[in-house]
């Protein structure tokens, strides 16, 4: 429970964005995700919650995204906006190797699934686990520019649905289900630092 209640609150506004897609129509979703992010932001600011950097990503991304659809009303613009959210959130999580923890640890934390030790075997794990998120978004973008050359509007949409959203919950997934299991065949590779010293 607790790591949907994570989800929902890191992703809330892409999950709202898809619901309300899928069962409404495209303006509608645009407004339901910008609203929830804004009411999100609203939410956690009133009770003093602690807003991860993250959310405040995903959120200006969503609502700047949005914005823009609902303002240009083109196709075009749509037509490539899955890549440019992918590009952004690629060199996001790309971006956080530099920083003293990798997205994804600050997020595990934040999620309470590890404590906040440092050792370079946990340090090494979470960073193996942002390079593979990142690669996954760079390599999301590209399928999206290739699935947008070939395919009509409604079939790119679908597709760049159906894909993106599949493989994202696949991958979050693995990273939360099995990070025990990646842990321990890293470890077997002796790929971690303690295994290679």
């Amino acid at each position: 429970m607790k790591t949907a209640i994570w989800i929902f609150q890191n992703f809330g506004a892409i999950l709202v964005f898809q619901v309300v897609y899928r069962w409404v129509g495209f303006r509608e979703a645009l407004m339901a995700g910008i609203g929830f992010a804004i009411c999100e932001i609203f939410y956690l600011k009133i009770r003093k919650k602690k807003i991860s950097g993250f959310l405040i990503f995903s959120s200006v991304l969503v609502v700047l995204f949005g914005m823009m659809d609902l303002y240009l009303n083109s196709q075009t613009f749509i037509k490539y906006e899955a890549i440019l959210f992918s590009i952004a959130f690629g060199l996001y999580f790309a971006g956080s190797l530099f920083g003293k923890k990798s997205l994804v640890e600050s997020l595990a934390e934040q999620q309470g699934r590890v404590d906040q030790s440092t050792s370079p075997d946990k340090t090494f794990f979470f960073r193996f686990i942002t390079v593979i998120w990142a690669f996954y978004f760079f390599a999301k973008a590209f399928v999206c520019y290739l699935i947008s050359q070939d395919a009509n509007f409604a079939d790119a949409s679908l597709l760049r649905i159906l894909i993106g959203t599949t493989s994202f919950y696949v991958l979050l997934a693995i990273s939360v289900g099995l990070g025990p299991q990646i842990w321990r065949l890293l470890s077997f590779l002796k790929v971690l630092p303690s295994a290679r010293s």
